[in-house]
């Protein structure tokens, strides 16, 4: 009884039954607030960091970001209900055994508390699963669906918050995110929020994995904010549009408002790990029909920053990305329904690497980079590759190719087309900065003939060299070029409206 009066002491609750309390005004467990609790991405971690953390502020204050949905003012302590957290024991059982106790409606994981889950269902009543535990993702067999995997509708909404993700130290190569949405049924409304995602040498897995199916009525109305994700070996968050025998989707609504944002990814360590996988991608979309959104996340060290394959009405915006080395973005389009009028824009970003070997690469032998466009980016040491497709637009960005810190990429370009599968694109009022080297700021792959379709229009171009434009058979018009350029390298698209301030932590 004495430490049942302790608790009451240290913590403003009031004790409703067994397993339950009701959260007073000013508890340190309420966290729901009407503004964004943490928009500078700072790493939730104790570990000594030498990464510079850039906060981004974007001017437009329609986007400003509030919680969703609020905590509940009764709360289920998990521990009450046969849970040990003690970083030893298989609490799955334990937890399956809540999951029928329909009186239940919230999980709460307290902290200073190891949980050690795998492939939890979790039921339509729950609607809330946080705390400040740390739940430990249990590896069995080669089919692992992680922590919590939701395999029935939720009427109303599921929100994650406050929780610590790892994983078992231990060699799985097929695995699930830590909380993943399968196609079986619809998903609505779901947030994940102020949570940490930690990977591990051995693990191969997503932080979060979300699945959309049309036929059953897709996944709708997912936000995803103020969460850290750090060395997560394969794409920390997944998108798919997929159909009930597990395909790719190819209708409109598999996928629907989804919104990722003011998150940080760190795949610093992640590089060094050696996973088989070695993506290390920090936002992917595949198949994705029907809206989903990417904005005002910072992303460092990765491999690739973004991938959209086979997706439309996804966009691309305000995010920071820093130390990449293969992709800013990867834009692959090859399902024959898709063609090049399907907007996905990508704007007001920063890319920013020292090498970023292929920078931003659109391919796809249907469509490539459809009429969404790439404008006003700051695009610094990797090229834009037109691999292949028909009709992208690439408008006002500021594009920075320094080679005295970068290797120059592929084809020798900081704009490169690869004539015969790259036609109609427009490349037009960018201001291009070409440093160290005599390579053109527009050419084709090997002085290859382009289609008159080609448009290269108005574009500034800055070279310390004597390389320019270099299209054959393009429509050229109105481009600037001054060769022998020495002025300064911006660090910066300017008036872009995006603001960037950075501080070390």
């Amino acid at each position: 009884m004495m430490k049942k009066l302790v608790l009451i002491a240290l913590l403003p609750i009031t004790m409703l039954m067994s397993g339950s309390f009701v959260m007073q005004k000013g508890s340190p467990l309420l966290k729901a607030e009407d503004s964004v609790p943490n928009t500078t991405g700072t790493m939730a971690t104790s570990e000594t960091s030498t990464i510079t953390e850039t906060t981004l502020t974007n001017v437009d204050s329609t986007n400003k970001i509030t919680d969703k949905y609020d905590l509940p003012k009764t709360i289920y302590n998990v521990l009450d209900y046969g849970l040990k957290g003690d970083g030893v024991t298989d609490d799955s059982e334990a937890l399956e055994q809540l999951a029928h106790n329909t009186n239940v409606t919230n999980w709460y994981f307290p902290a200073d508390h190891t949980f050690r889950l795998s492939n939890i269902s979790v039921p339509a009543h729950v609607n809330t699963i946080f705390g400040e535990g740390t739940i430990e993702t249990i590896m069995k067999g080669t089919n692992t669906r992680g922590a919590f995997h939701n395999l029935t509708t939720t009427e109303d909404h599921t929100l994650y918050d406050g929780l610590h993700f790892t994983w078992e130290n231990k060699r799985v190569d097929t695995l699930y995110g830590a909380i993943s949405y399968g196609n079986a049924v619809s998903h609505r409304n779901i947030e994940i929020r102020n949570c940490t995602f930690r990977g591990n040498e051995e693990a191969s897995h997503n932080a979060i994995l979300l699945i959309g199916n049309e036929e059953t009525g897709g996944l709708t109305n997912a936000f995803i904010h103020n969460n850290q994700f750090i060395d997560i070996p394969r794409a920390a968050i997944e998108v798919l549009g997929r159909n009930a025998s597990g395909n790719a989707s190819k209708d409109d609504g598999s996928i629907n408002n989804v919104n990722i944002y003011d998150n940080t990814f760190d795949a610093t360590h992640a590089n060094d790990y050696g996973h088989k996988d070695g993506w290390h991608c920090a936002i992917s979309f595949s198949s994705s029909r029907g809206g989903a959104k990417a904005y005002n996340n910072r992303l460092i060290n990765h491999r690739w920053d973004f991938e959209v394959s086979d997706s439309k009405d996804v966009e691309l915006y305000n995010n920071y990305t820093t130390g990449t080395s293969e992709y800013f973005l990867f834009y692959n389009q090859n399902a024959s329904d898709l063609n090049a009028n399907v907007p996905n824009p990508v704007h007001h970003n920063h890319f920013e690497s020292e090498d970023c070997l292929y920078g931003i690469t659109i391919q796809g032998a249907n469509g490539g980079m459809p009429a969404g466009e790439i404008y006003e980016n700051y695009i610094k040491g990797g090229p834009i590759w037109l691999k292949e497709g028909d009709g992208g637009i690439i408008r006002n960005n500021t594009i920075v190719k320094d080679l005295t810190v970068t290797t120059v990429g592929p084809y020798s370009a900081v704009i490169k087309g690869d004539a015969g599968n790259s036609e109609g694109f427009k490349v037009i009022e960018n201001d291009i900065y070409v440093y160290g080297s005599d390579i053109d700021a527009i050419s084709n792959r090997n002085d290859e003939s382009s289609s008159s379709t080609t448009q290269i229009y108005n574009n500034h171009i800055y070279s310390s060299g004597i390389g320019c434009i270099n299209m054959p058979g393009a429509d050229i018009e109105g481009n600037n070029c001054q060769t022998s350029w020495s002025g300064d390298i911006p660090s910066s698209r300017p008036g872009a409206g995006l603001q960037y301030s950075t501080k070390s932590y």
